[in-house]
């Protein structure tokens, strides 16, 4: 493949609606509200309904379906609020603690990172592989995250981010067919994109032992310690700013888009599952009366 992305993709990597359909985190838990902000289970319900055709099933499926959109619209305010309520901060004066960042993305080492499917550079990637099996539906027979840790940058200073258990939302996602029973997805972020994160920010000294606990970011801080090495005046490398998973469970998002984009997309997502709520009322009501379940 080479360093570009295929000519069968002529679709614009802008379109808002080319937001990342891939799972979006390793993390079970923040797993399962992905796919429940995404309207994936109520989709599968739907399906479920017609495979069965029958009213009492179809009853069943549309009582689940309207309690999987309230708490996917419930999910989705808790988050649209996260990202609108949190100021956001220099790095240079960030608080430790819950933090918003806007800057630009930056590589942590000089190595390259190349998406495994377009070859094209990035700071992160994550891809799937699809084939038609005997049943003529789509399996994922190969998939893949990077790992790398990669700056964000503002006019203050940098913030290395630890991708691991985000949820990150690219614009650079493009799917394409290279057979007819088989088609591959890849997200990306590039190099200079315009980063919004919320996560938890903190300070620590390449020494420190809550670095030592993660191997990872233990080497990140040996390298960090090797190519900034103090002068005479001030002998120890600088402090590490780091942007990582709350422990807590909040929202921990890296995403290309502006922050206003961010809670456009939440907002849109908690209208639609109001409205996919009431609507499922309101078949709820009309099944129960037309079938005699009352």
């Amino acid at each position: 493949m080479p360093n570009e992305w295929p000519a069968s993709l002529s679709t614009s990597n802008q379109k808002a609606s080319a937001r990342v359909s891939l799972l979006q985190t390793k993390d079970s838990r923040s797993t399962i509200s992905s796919l429940i902000i995404g309207g994936l289970p109520q989709i599968g319900l739907v399906w479920g309904g017609f495979q069965l055709q029958e009213p009492s099933c179809w009853l069943l499926v549309i009582s689940l379906i309207s309690v999987l959109s309230l708490i996917a619209w419930g999910m989705a305010l808790h988050r649209m609020r996260a990202v609108r309520d949190t100021p956001t901060s220099k790095i240079v004066s960030a608080a430790q603690g819950y933090t918003e960042l806007i800057g630009r993305g930056h590589a942590f080492t000089t190595s390259s990172l190349q998406g495994p499917l377009s070859n094209r550079p990035c700071l992160w990637y994550r891809y799937h592989v699809e084939r038609k099996d005997s049943k003529n539906e789509w399996r994922i027979v190969e998939s893949g995250e990077s790992r790398d840790l990669f700056f964000l940058k503002d006019d203050t200073g940098l913030c290395l981010i630890d991708p691991i258990d985000a949820n990150i939302d690219s614009n650079h996602y493009q799917q394409w067919k290279e057979f007819e029973s088989e088609r591959k997805s890849e997200a990306v972020l590039l190099h200079d994109d315009s980063l919004y994160a919320i996560g938890q920010f903190k300070t620590v000294s390449p020494a420190s032992t809550g670095i030592a606990e993660d191997e990872r970011l233990t080497r990140a801080a040996q390298e960090w310690a090797q190519t900034h090495q103090g002068s005479e005046a001030c002998p120890s490398p600088p402090d590490i700013n780091l942007l990582v998973k709350p422990q807590d469970g909040r929202l921990f998002l890296i995403s290309n888009s502006p922050q206003a984009g961010v809670i456009s997309d939440y907002s849109f997502g908690i209208r639609a599952h109001l409205t996919v709520f009431f609507i499922s009322l309101a078949i709820d009501s009309w099944l129960l009366i037309h079938y005699g379940f009352l």
